[in-house]
């Protein structure tokens, strides 16, 4: 299943693999926290910069030709850097995607721990 940019995501996504492609603009991050129940997150970027964190660990930012993976079962948040947009595919095998909360423009920045 491919999911477009501009469709809501839904609390769950059906059983088996599903794709993201997107663009996103500098200075955006999920605005919501992820868990994946039972399959990690594949991030590749085609052209700019973005930015990750997993709950606990420092920020980190990658850029094409730098594919992250984010474990299952771990909150996490993802997006583009402050100062590049980007354009990614998202990748998810399994189901029970869970979008858990907001993320601050405090925590984005770096300027505050969760």
């Amino acid at each position: 299943m491919t999911i477009d940019a501009a469709t809501p995501h839904s609390p769950t996504t059906p059983h088996g693999p599903a794709t993201l492609h997107s663009p996103a603009t500098p200075g955006t991050p999920s605005l919501l926290r992820v868990l994946n129940d039972r399959a990690a997150l594949v991030l590749l970027i085609e052209h700019g910069r973005g930015r990750f964190q997993i709950k606990g660990q420092p920020i980190r930012e990658f850029g094409p030709g730098e594919p992250i993976v984010l474990p299952a079962n771990v909150p996490h948040w993802h997006g583009a850097s402050p100062g590049e947009g980007l354009t990614w595919v998202a990748l998810s095998i399994g189901r029970n995607v869970k979008w858990i909360e907001p993320v601050s423009e405090e925590e984005y920045l770096g300027k505050s721990a969760r």
